[in-house]
């Protein structure tokens, strides 16, 4: 069947009038979800499976200790937004009005597995990324998107960050154990960078900085 989620908030976390108030979790392993509506606030352990055919037409705020999956399988008309929970993203891509945010002072997580692409005016100012397992062969394209100094980014073994577009500085808190490909775009390397794979300058501009 579907279950069908419509303007949910956590009262703990968010004042105002709702429909009704979620003070549960949200444990969707199969099947097919819909979020619908304004804003659907995810947090307290709330999961959605990778094997959930989702369905995002709401601004969805993943927070707290959540877990949300996504795949080319879903279909995204919105913002998925990362406060502090998880984001996982396997074959993903960006596309029409859905995008992913995770803007300055979050301390979530987005996980990149297999060909994913960010391509729509996404960005991780803050919190994590982490690109690949450290086993299995993944990549994430920037064509249109923003990484932020603050976003702590991990390229793992076998994995790479393939730079298309803009500008993407990596410091102390970034790890290069893959590949960075830069094409047609700027990438800052700052002293402290735990720095084992590769770097790869097709076009564009590398500044290597003391």
């Amino acid at each position: 069947g579907v279950l069908t989620l419509s303007y949910i908030t956590d009262k703990s976390r968010v004042s105002g009038s709702e429909p009704y108030n979620k003070t549960g979790r949200l444990i969707a392993n199969y099947g097919a979800l819909t979020l619908d509506g304004t804003t659907v606030l995810l947090g307290s352990d709330d999961v959605i499976a990778d094997a959930v055919n989702v369905t995002i037409a709401a601004h969805l705020i993943i927070d707290s200790n959540s877990s949300v999956s996504l795949s080319s399988l879903d279909n995204l008309n919105n913002i998925v937004e990362v406060k502090g929970g998880t984001l996982n993203l396997n074959n993903f891509e960006s596309t029409g009005l859905g995008r992913i945010v995770a803007e300055d002072g979050a301390t979530g997580t987005v996980n990149v597995l297999g060909i994913t692409t960010f391509a729509n005016n996404d960005k991780v100012l803050s919190g994590n990324l982490n690109i690949g397992n450290g086993v299995d062969t993944s990549s994430l394209t920037i064509t249109n998107a923003t990484i932020g100094d603050a976003a702590n980014v991990d390229i793992k073994t076998n994995s790479s960050l393939n730079l298309n577009s803009g500008t993407l500085t990596l410091n102390s808190g970034d790890s290069i154990s893959g590949v960075l490909n830069i094409d047609s775009a700027t990438a800052n390397i700052d002293t402290g960078l735990n720095w084992t794979g590769d770097v790869s300058l097709v076009s564009g501009t590398l500044n290597l900085n003391d």
